[in-house]
């Protein structure tokens, strides 16, 4: 897979490179202003990526009162399709877990209480393999927070793969089998469904790619 460092700021929709965005973020930030009606408050720029395929990576803000069950299942709605498994916050050596056990605490906490002095910790999901996440507190600053408490500020875009038949468009779509995958453009997909190409849809459905680690 191709890695990618380019991602769109959701404030100003311009395209940024990784390195720059929490820069670049805090100075969109200044020219914002919100009008959810609530009292400032110390406000959390968070960095996500993964820990392997760093092409994906995203920016919230939440404010000190935001549990981490709340960030849970917003990761779950955009990277991880809402998912039932379970999943952990690893910090400073403690486990806060969606499903506590003996060993690990609940997502019942704060990301002010849970990481006080810390600014790096770790998010693992597990499905048949697990997807660790990297996350980085990056700033902490006073601010009049927005209505939800967690708030995408930016994100990468869909990395660029070459299509595996013609080698030239944008892979949108995969094919998976038991001994394959296969990324192909719209145009080869199309050709595969007519039976004019080298690929076989006869065993296997295609479906889009989509902005996830977990592809």
């Amino acid at each position: 897979m191709a890695v990618n460092n380019i991602g769109v700021c959701m404030c100003c929709e311009k395209e940024i490179h990784a390195t720059g965005i929490i820069s670049h973020l805090g100075r969109c930030r200044k020219l914002e202003k919100p009008n959810s009606g609530k009292e400032e408050c110390e406000l959390y720029t968070i960095l996500l990526r993964d820990e392997i395929k760093t092409e994906y990576w995203m920016v919230i803000e939440v404010y000190e009162t935001t549990k981490l069950s709340a960030i849970d299942t917003y990761l779950r709605k955009i990277w991880f399709k809402e998912s039932e498994l379970t999943s952990e916050f690893e910090i400073d050596g403690k486990k806060y877990s969606s499903k506590p056990s003996l060993d690990c605490l609940g997502m019942d906490i704060s990301i002010k209480e849970a990481t006080k002095d810390i600014t790096k910790l770790r998010y693992t999901h597990y499905f048949s393999s697990p997807t660790n996440l990297t996350v980085e507190i990056k700033r902490i600053e006073r601010g009049i927070p927005y209505k939800r408490c967690v708030r995408l500020q930016a994100r990468n875009k869909l990395p660029y793969n070459k299509c595996n038949i013609c080698r030239r468009a944008m892979a949108t779509n995969i094919i998976e089998d038991k001994d394959s995958t296969t990324i192909l453009c719209d145009r080869c997909l199309d050709k595969a469904r007519k039976g004019t190409s080298t690929v076989s849809l006869a065993h296997s459905l295609a479906r889009p790619i989509i902005n996830t680690p977990r592809m």
